[in-house]
């Protein structure tokens, strides 16, 4: 089509192996400056093979700047690839957001493990999520290519089963919420309020019980003085009888 985009902004789908990183870039200004300033320092310095097509692509960086700080144009292997996989206890169900959450803690490990790898930000890899339900495990494995900017060997094949790094492949609906995470907050809310209408059916017993006890003494009470009253007047009748008949 002679690469004209095959849709308009309004009706073209979601690109699942960018969505992440746009995001992530929207998110955090310096988290894009670092990338950028890493990639465009690469680019200016990357040279091509004149045996191809020398006029394909234009080297911006002079002579002197490459001699100067010492940069040649050697393909740069991956020394080595290693492969790395950790187990996350503790998940019934999988998810795409448990996954990508298994992933990023992955790679942050083994940035630890592996310093003189380099970022892991800036690494090629390749991996693959499984979820053990019998032990509650998400396990995440993969083939790190070891050193900033390198590139895969070219005898290394990975295994059947395993995205390449950014291809979003794993994590078609990352951004759903995962149905367990909304099954537990529905249990949340109605226990909240089931007890709430407990305590309110307490507090209304409690409420009912001290009127009614109250109206109980309440009726006791004048009664008790209807009684004292009425003995009174009798006793002055006796004592008025009594006067007059003698």
């Amino acid at each position: 089509n002679g690469g004209e985009c095959s849709c308009i902004y309004s009706g073209c789908p979601e690109n699942t192996a960018s969505k992440i990183w746009v995001q992530a870039y929207a998110d955090n200004n310096q988290l894009w400056l670092t990338h950028f300033g890493a990639a465009f320092r690469k680019m200016i310095v990357q040279g091509y093979d004149e045996d191809i097509n020398p006029s394909d692509l234009t080297v911006l960086a002079e002579d002197e700047y490459l001699t100067a700080n010492e940069i040649s144009y050697d393909t740069l292997y991956c020394e080595p690839v290693i492969f790395y996989e950790k187990s996350w206890g503790g998940f019934k169900r999988y998810s795409d957001r448990r996954g990508a959450n298994c992933l990023t803690g992955t790679l942050d490990l083994f940035e630890e493990d592996y310093q003189q790898c380099g970022d892991s930000e800036f690494l090629n890899y390749y991996y693959q999520i499984s979820h053990d339900p019998d032990a509650d495990e998400i396990i995440v494995s993969t083939y790190m290519c070891c050193g900033d900017g390198a590139v895969w060997p070219d005898d290394f094949i990975a295994p059947d089963g395993y995205d390449e790094a950014g291809s979003g492949a794993a994590f078609a609906d990352f951004d759903d919420e995962d149905e367990e995470d909304i099954l537990m907050k529905q249990i949340i809310v109605y226990s909240v309020c089931g007890l709430m209408v407990i305590l309110c059916c307490i507090v209304g017993i409690v409420f009912y019980k001290k009127c009614v006890k109250k109206k109980e003494l309440e009726h006791k009470v004048g009664n008790t003085m209807i009684n004292r009253d009425g003995g009174d007047v009798d006793g002055n009748k006796q004592q008025i009888e009594t006067v007059t008949m003698r």
